[in-house]
C-alpha cells in the first residue's frame, strides 16, 4: 500500500514534489526515509518489514510535525496518517493531531478490508 502511494508521488517528481517516508514503531525501531530521491521505486518502499509493535501514533504525529521544519515555506504541507491498529494512548493522539492540524492538512488512511 505505502509503495503504491509512493510510486503515484514520485511520479509527480516533475511537479517539484518532496515525499517523506517515516515507518514507525514505539520499540525505537523508528526508520526515517526523508525526501526520497528520484528514482524511488513502488519495489523498495514494499521492502519495508512491518516493525509489529505499539502503536504510540502520539509520537509518529510528533516526528512527523518536527520534520516539517524541513519543508518548503511556499506550498502546504500534508501529513498522511497509515496505521495498523488504534493508538496506545487517544488522548496524546488527539492532542498530537490538533498541533500537527495547525501546521499541515493531516489526512488519515486506515488501512484494511473496504467497508460493506
Amino acid at each position: 500500500f505505502a509503495g503504491l502511494l509512493v510510486e503515484a508521488f514520485m511520479a509527480e517528481q516533475k511537479a517539484d514534489v518532496n515525499v517523506a517516508l517515516l515507518e514507525f514503531s514505539s520499540s525505537y525501531n523508528t526508520k526515517w526515509i526523508t525526501h526520497l530521491p528520484e528514482g524511488t521505486t513502488k519495489e523498495k518502499v514494499d521492502t519495508m518489514k512491518w516493525l509489529a509493535s505499539g502503536t504510540a501514533t502520539h509520537m509518529a504525529l510528533d516526528m512527523a510535525e518536527a520534520e516539517l521544519t524541513n519543508g518548503r515555506a511556499d506550498v502546504p504541507s500534508v501529513v498522511m496518517v497509515i496505521t495498523d491498529g488504534r493508538p496506545s494512548s487517544v488522548r496524546r493522539t488527539y492532542y498530537a493531531a490538533r498541533s500537527l492540524q495547525k501546521k499541515a492538512r493531516v489526512i488519515w488512511l486506515p488501512p484494511g478490508p473496504p467497508p460493506p
